[in-house]
């Protein structure tokens, strides 16, 4: 698969775009027929996301290529019921579809349940899956909304001792008209331990799989990063009635750049699919320094960048978003809603101002530091960097395996963090 492919099946995945039909095809309902081993599974449940006044997006997952079917309606018991024919779960998507619903009115409540039929033979059919969400209104009116950080992150899963996921639980309980994850949903580059020692001496044991006990390598690895989350029972209960804002998505595992050429192409397959294209600049002016290309060049085929003051810069705190004046004129509004405005905030813009104009040139003293770090360490017994990778201020290590945990508390001591 060439790199173009890669990203168009990673980014996009198989969809499907339908109108409201009347239900007719099952009833009220599709029979389950087959063993359980043969018809599609419904291991990951649903959600629903970019909902708006008129459409939303229903997502879910099996386990073989499929059909994937909704049934929507506007009561909670489905005695007046629409069925939509969504998209095909295949294998080059892992067996993921999602269904684009449009036509529907603003400010309802909507209420609907999703299975597959096999590809394979249609007469296999996968439970169903129930959810709900509601569409965005179009007068002012009260909403509720919530949001949280990162997902499995630190070190920490999925307990079940520990009731598993619980602020996913507490956010349910608020009944939100939507949710927003504002941090990452995976941590593709933090290898998850099976314990966690606390405070107090007691263990967090963290649930497990294959893909959480090491570095992201593979498409594979990603996704299965993505699963896992899945694998709360909060959580899934949540992503099925609440429609879900991702802001933050991934995680780096090496460097936090790309090569031009990977970066325009990203640009080109977003704008041919009717997407507009975000660089995440946290660590940008690394990019520029490291790649030593023109910042304006970097960033040209996007359409929005968001750059971090604080990370490499040195600013105590502070982010700038870029991008057109109505894109502007919307975040202003947006940031405004969600609580984000700062009064009296020009001594935090007089720290970003002197970064911008002082540190920019001095990121090549870093990523000079860092190198000669990860030579002093690569030459220890038992540690090693790969040198080659080393092309900003981060530096991977290797130790041998199972004593990174007390290689970092001992340093730790040491006054030592990393």
């Amino acid at each position: 698969m060439n790199r173009r492919h890669f990203i168009k099946n990673s980014l996009i995945g198989v969809s499907a775009s339908i109108a409201l039909s009347p239900w007719s095809a099952f009833g009220q309902g599709p029979a389950i027929l087959g063993s359980d081993k043969l018809r599609p599974q419904l291991k990951h449940g649903a959600a629903s996301g970019d909902v708006d006044t008129t459409s939303a997006v229903l997502w879910s997952k099996t386990n073989q290529s499929a059909q994937m079917w909704v049934e929507l309606s506007t009561l909670p018991d489905f005695s007046k019921v629409e069925t939509l024919k969504g998209g095909h779960a295949l294998q080059q998507t892992d067996y993921n579809a999602h269904t684009l619903v449009r036509r529907l009115l603003p400010n309802t409540r909507y209420f609907y349940r999703v299975h597959f039929q096999s590809l394979k033979d249609p007469k296999l059919r996968s439970e169903r899956c129930s959810g709900q969400f509601k569409t965005a209104p179009t007068e002012a009116c009260d909403v509720r909304f919530c949001w949280s950080a990162d997902t499995a992150g630190q070190g920490f899963g999925i307990d079940p001792a520990h009731g598993g996921m619980l602020t996913f639980a507490s956010i349910r309980a608020r009944k939100p008209d939507f949710f927003v994850n504002s941090g990452d949903l995976i941590y593709a580059d933090n290898p998850m331990s099976s314990e966690v020692t606390l405070d107090d001496g007691s263990i967090w044991r963290n649930q497990l799989v294959e893909a959480k006990t090491r570095v992201a390598e593979s498409t594979d690895d990603f996704r299965q990063n993505f699963y896992y989350n899945s694998q709360d029972d909060h959580l899934r209960a949540l992503q099925a009635e609440v429609p879900m804002i991702q802001q933050w998505d991934d995680h780096e595992v090496v460097n936090n750049w790309y090569p031009q050429e990977i970066l325009d192409e990203i640009c080109q397959i977003a704008h041919e699919n009717g997407c507009n294209a975000h660089m995440d600049g946290a660590r940008l002016f690394n990019a520029v320094v490291a790649s030593g290309t023109d910042p304006a060049r970097m960033v040209r085929d996007f359409d929005t960048v968001t750059i971090c003051l604080s990370k490499g810069l040195g600013a105590p705190v502070g982010s700038v978003l870029v991008g057109s004046k109505e894109f502007i004129d919307r975040a202003h509004r947006f940031r405004k809603m969600l609580g984000g405005g700062m009064r009296q905030a020009g001594i935090i813009a007089a720290g970003g101002l002197y970064a911008l104009e002082n540190n920019f040139e001095r990121l090549t003293e870093d990523h000079f530091r860092a190198k000669r770090l990860a030579v002093a360490i690569n030459e220890m017994p038992n540690y090693s960097v790969e040198l080659d990778a080393v092309h900003s201020n981060i530096v991977l290590i290797s130790t041998p395996e199972g004593t990174a945990k007390s290689v970092v508390s001992s340093l730790a001591e040491e006054g030592v963090d990393i």
